[in-house]
C-alpha cells in the first residue's frame, strides 16, 4: 500500500504536464496580482472596485503574494521541481559512477570516435606522453595497470552534465525564498511627522524621524525627499542614517525606504477672513486649527473649523472626500453656532471664494491661507527569503553557463605492450558540443602519433 502510494506520488509530481499547468496558473495569478494594487487600505478597494472589492478582500487578492493560494502554488511547483531534478540526477550519477577504466572489445566498437595505432619506442615514455598530452587539455586522469598493459580514463567538464540540474536547483531556491518571504516577510507603509517616534510593526524596536526635508527643482517640482532616521532599541539609539529614494536604512534585516511625503491636514492651520455681507468690510482675520473654533467679536457667534479637505470632490451618493493629498482644491467646513444652536454649515473654498455664499448669512468667510506639518512616508519591508532568491539567481547564471559552454568529455586510452611497438587504442565521447570535441580529439590523437 505504501509503495503504491509512493509510486503514485512520484509519478504525479514527476509529470512535465503538471509543471506546465502550474507555470501557467502561477503566471495568471501573478498577472492578477499586478492588475490589482497590493496592500492598500480596504477603503480604497471599496472606492475603486465597489461590490467586487468584497471578493478581492475575501480571496486575499489585495495581498496576493502572501496569500495561502500563492504559497500553495509555489510549494506545489517546488515539489514538482524536486522530483524532476532527482529523476534527472540519478541517471547522471549512474553514468559517472559506472564509468569503467578497462573496456571490453564490444564496448569499444560502439564509440563514435576511436583510433588504433602503433607507437615505437620506450613504453614508459609513451605513458608519460599520454599523461602529458591529456593534462595539457585539462583532462583529469585515472589509470589501471593490468599485467604489462595500462589503461587510462580521462574526463573534464563534469559540471556541464549538471547544468540543467543546477538551473532546477536555482529555481527551487528562488521558490523557497518566495515561500519564506510570503510566510515570514512583510511590507508596511507608515507616515511619521518630523520628531515623531513609532514602534516598528512586527518588531521590538522603534523608529524616530529626526529631520525631514523636501528638495525642489527651480520649476517647483519635487526633486528629492530625505529623512534622517534613528533606530531605538531597549532605550538606546542604535543607528542613525539619512535616507532618500533608493538609499534605505537597514537594521536587523528590516529595510526602511523613503517612499513618499505629504501634509497632515488634520492638523492644518487655517487663515480665514471674516467680512460683512453687504459692505465686504473686513471684520477680522483669524488663524484657527482644524477642530478648533474662533469667535466673531461682540456677536456671540462661534465658528468651528469642522474639517479640511485638500482636494475637494463629491463622489457617488454625495459623499465628500479628498481626491489626493495635494492642495489642488482646498476647502474647509465651517459650522456656526449661536447660543449653542447651529446656525449654518458651509464649505468655504480657497480657489472659489463665492461658492456657497448665502445672502441669509450676515458674514462672508474666505479661506486665504493654510499650512500643515509635513510628514514623511516610510516603506518598511522585511524579506528573510531574499538571500535564497539571490543565491538562486546566481546559480541560474552558473547553470546556464554550464549548459551552454561546458561540455562533459570523456576519453579512454589503452596501451598494450609488445616486443617491437606499443599498440594504442583511444576512444572518446561528449555529451554536447560534438563538433568541437571531434576537433580536440583529433588534435590529441595527432600529438600522440608524433614519432609513430
Amino acid at each position: 500500500m505504501k509503495k503504491n502510494f509512493f509510486r503514485s506520488f512520484w509519478k504525479f509530481f514527476s509529470s512535465i504536464n503538471l509543471a506546465i499547468i502550474l507555470i501557467i496558473v502561477i503566471v495568471i495569478v501573478s498577472i492578477i496580482g499586478t492588475l490589482i494594487p497590493q496592500q492598500l487600505p480596504e477603503t480604497e478597494y471599496i472606492h475603486k472596485y465597489g461590490a467586487f472589492s468584497k471578493i478581492i478582500i475575501f480571496l486575499n487578492l489585495n495581498n496576493l503574494y502572501h496569500s495561502f493560494l500563492f504559497i500553495f502554488l509555489i510549494t506545489f511547483f517546488s515539489l514538482n521541481i524536486v522530483v524532476c531534478t532527482i529523476n534527472r540526477l540519478i541517471p547522471s550519477f549512474k553514468i559517472l559512477s559506472s564509468s569503467r577504466i578497462i573496456l571490453n572489445e564490444e564496448e569499444k566498437k560502439n564509440f563514435p570516435l576511436k583510433y588504433e595505432f602503433k607507437l615505437k619506442g620506450d613504453f614508459k615514455e609513451k605513458i608519460s606522453k599520454i599523461i602529458d598530452v591529456l593534462k595539457k587539455h585539462n583532462y583529469k586522469l585515472k589509470s589501471v595497470e593490468k599485467g604489462e598493459n595500462i589503461y587510462f580514463y580521462a574526463q573534464k567538464g563534469i559540471l556541464g552534465r549538471f547544468g540543467a540540474d543546477i538551473v532546477h536547483l536555482s529555481i527551487l531556491l528562488i521558490l523557497i525564498g518566495g515561500i519564506i518571504g510570503g510566510i515570514k516577510g512583510y511590507k508596511e507603509h507608515v507616515t511619521i511627522l518630523e520628531g515623531g517616534t513609532i514602534k516598528v510593526p512586527h518588531e521590538n524596536f522603534y523608529l524616530r524621524v529626526d529631520d525631514f526635508t523636501t528638495e525642489y527643482y527651480p520649476t517647483g517640482h519635487v526633486k528629492d525627499w530625505k529623512s534622517t532616521l534613528t533606530i531605538i532599541e531597549n532605550g538606546e539609539e542604535k543607528i542613525t542614517k539619512t535616507i532618500e529614494v533608493n538609499h534605505p536604512l537597514t537594521y536587523k534585516g528590516v529595510r526602511f525606504y523613503q517612499s513618499s511625503y505629504g501634509w497632515d491636514w488634520r492638523r492644518a492651520l487655517l487663515t480665514i477672513n471674516v467680512k460683512e455681507r453687504d459692505s465686504q468690510n473686513l471684520v477680522t482675520r483669524v488663524k484657527v486649527r482644524v477642530g478648533e473654533k474662533f469667535s466673531i467679536p461682540n456677536k456671540g457667534l462661534d465658528i468651528y473649523a469642522e474639517a479640511f479637505v485638500p482636494d475637494f470632490v463629491i463622489g457617488e451618493g454625495g459623499q465628500i472626500f479628498s481626491r489626493s493629498n495635494q492642495p489642488n482644491n482646498p476647502a474647509v467646513l465651517l459650522e456656526g453656532r449661536e447660543n449653542n444652536k447651529i446656525k449654518f454649515h458651509i464649505w468655504i473654498f480657497a480657489k472659489f471664494p463665492d461658492t456657497h455664499f448665502s445672502s441669509q448669512m450676515d458674514y462672508k468667510f474666505e479661506l486665504i491661507d493654510f499650512e500643515a506639518p509635513e510628514y514623511t512616508g516610510i516603506q518598511i519591508t522585511k524579506d528573510p527569503g531574499v538571500i535564497f532568491v539571490w543565491i538562486g539567481c546566481t546559480l541560474v547564471m552558473l547553470g546556464l553557463l554550464s549548459s551552454f559552454y561546458i561540455f562533459h568529455r570523456r576519453i579512454w586510452v589503452s596501451l598494450k605492450k609488445s616486443r617491437d611497438f606499443t599498440l594504442v587504442w583511444i576512444g572518446g565521447t561528449s555529451k554536447k558540443g560534438r563538433n568541437q570535441f571531434e576537433k580536440e580529439f583529433k588534435r590529441i590523437v595527432d600529438k600522440l602519433k608524433q614519432g609513430e
